[in-house]
């Protein structure tokens, strides 16, 4: 039994490599975690980075409508020329 599995052991190393590693009960999670969270640390930095953004453009906007001056309240003079 030992001589068989040393067998195709030797055959595997043949056909695959030394490096073969076997996945299976490896959970893929953790695989697809360690490829994709650098995408997702990087669109949340983005995502905060676009909203910040907005909002100070907003807040800059909206304080700089408030302190605008009003117009002069005067008075108003209307000529009525009457038309020939």
């Amino acid at each position: 039994m030992r001589d068989e599995r040393e067998e195709l052991q030797k055959r595997l190393d043949e056909v695959v490599g030394t490096a073969y590693d076997d996945e299976r009960g490896k959970p893929w999670r953790l695989h697809w975690l360690r490829a994709s969270l650098p995408r997702w640390i990087l669109a949340v930095v983005l995502a905060i980075g676009m909203v910040s953004l907005i909002w100070l453009v907003l807040d800059r906007h909206l304080k700089a409508a408030h302190r605008a001056p009003d117009a002069p309240r005067g008075p108003v003079i209307i000529n009525i020329v009457p038309t020939r």
